[in-house]
């Protein structure tokens, strides 16, 4: 149960974190643009 649950949580983990790179990448860019 471990191992299926821990599956998951990485996949997952991987997804918010790409995210969270892309969109924080986006912003930096905005702003060096902006200015």
């Amino acid at each position: 149960m471990i191992s299926r649950r821990s599956t998951p949580s990485k996949s997952s983990e991987r997804l918010r974190s790409s995210l969270d790179f892309r969109s924080s990448a986006a912003s930096r860019l905005g702003r060096s643009s902006s200015l």
